[in-house]
């Protein structure tokens, strides 16, 4: 299977040279939202493919996610660099799961962070569901078919980076979902009060796209011409067939 891994990468000079020694027998694009440092020269060096994109973390995933389809990739695998290990999931990416998403076990963080990730799980917008139960972590990969899908969805681009992952696990219902366990490695985080605020306050009211179903046009056989003339008229209709046949 032809696959993608997109790495998110703002300002991870400290952390992404170890990450990309991971996937030296992998496809790799580094998906850069206005690195400051020299993350990018880093790529350069190991060469390593890198895509320079608007900043805000779900639009340098959506902007992996064109590149694969544009590519012909088959597959397409997400992770950050200081917080995943993509030994975790290199053995669940064969499965035939449109969604494979990590779940996080046991997670070693202060107690607000802990607050937060609790409070972020419930939620969610009115009428949705997902079988991912981590929805708001990162580490996934999604077939082609689903990464079509969700590039198809109105103003993707729009959702604020805290809640991207959040969404799309939403947009899950209905694919086919594996998850698989892993460990977290925390990092430093931008994320001020405010930022979660306007995360959550979109997550409630964010409107679930429904795809538009167009059922291909029905040509009916004589069969159902007849079937349907003898629900809705009965006796009267076995009457003119008799009275053809007489007249015949």
């Amino acid at each position: 299977m032809k696959r993608l891994v997109v790495i998110p990468c703002k300002n991870e000079a400290k952390s992404i040279r170890k990450t990309l020694k991971q996937l030296e027998s992998e496809d790799v694009l580094v998906c850069d939202g206005g690195s400051k440092d020299t993350s990018l020269r880093i790529c350069r060096e190991m060469g390593v493919d890198y895509k320079r994109c608007k900043s805000g973390y779900g639009k340098v995933i959506l902007e992996g996610m064109k590149y694969a389809c544009e590519m012909g990739y088959e597959q397409v695998i997400v992770m950050d660099c200081e917080s995943h290990t993509f030994s975790e999931i290199e053995p669940f990416l064969n499965s035939g799961a449109d969604v494979i998403a990590g779940l996080r076990a046991s997670e070693k963080k202060p107690w607000y962070r802990k607050v937060i990730t609790q409070v972020g799980r419930k939620m969610m917008p009115n009428g949705v569901k997902t079988e991912i139960v981590d929805i708001s972590n990162g580490f996934r990969a999604y077939s082609i078919e689903f990464v079509k899908y969700i590039l198809s969805l109105k103003d993707m681009d729009k959702i604020p980076s805290y809640t991207f992952n959040s969404i799309v696990a939403f947009y899950s219902d209905g694919w086919k979902v594996q998850q698989f366990p892993m460990t977290y490695i925390g990092g430093k985080s931008g994320l001020t009060p405010y930022e979660l605020f306007k995360a959550w306050t979109f997550r409630v009211n964010y409107k679930i796209q429904r795809p538009v179903v167009i059922e291909p046009p029905i040509e009916p056989t004589l069969e159902d011409v007849v079937a349907f003339l003898r629900l809705h008229h009965g006796n009267a209709f076995d009457s003119v067939i008799k009275n053809r046949r007489k007249r015949g």
